[in-house]
């Protein structure tokens, strides 16, 4: 999924925190019993943001944050399937650089 450009990605930056859309990162939650979250953040076809985070087995929360409902389109539907998919590519290398840590 392509990041919007200029005074647009700068707005959805906005709407989301800052963070950037349509990448998988790896953020500390405010509340210690979650820990590390594994989020994507992008825009749903009605222009509202969306935050999904996912499991180490690859499963996706869509967190509504406010909204009643989000809209996906197809394209977003199965980039959605393709991130659960990389999901557990990316726990299974932090769960390796992590081991240590206790």
């Amino acid at each position: 999924m392509k990041n919007s450009e200029g005074r647009l990605g700068e707005f959805e930056r906005h709407l989301t925190g800052g963070f950037e859309h349509g990448k998988l990162m790896f953020l500390e939650n405010s509340d210690p019993s979650i820990g590390t979250e594994l989020v994507l953040f992008f825009m749903d076809v009605e222009y509202d943001p969306v935050r999904v985070t996912f499991d180490w087995e690859g499963m996706a929360s869509i967190h509504a944050d406010g909204h009643e409902w989000h809209m996906l389109s197809a394209e977003q539907l199965m980039m959605l399937s393709d991130m659960c998919k990389e999901a557990v590519r990316m726990w299974g290398e932090w769960n390796e650089e992590h081991q240590d840590d206790g």
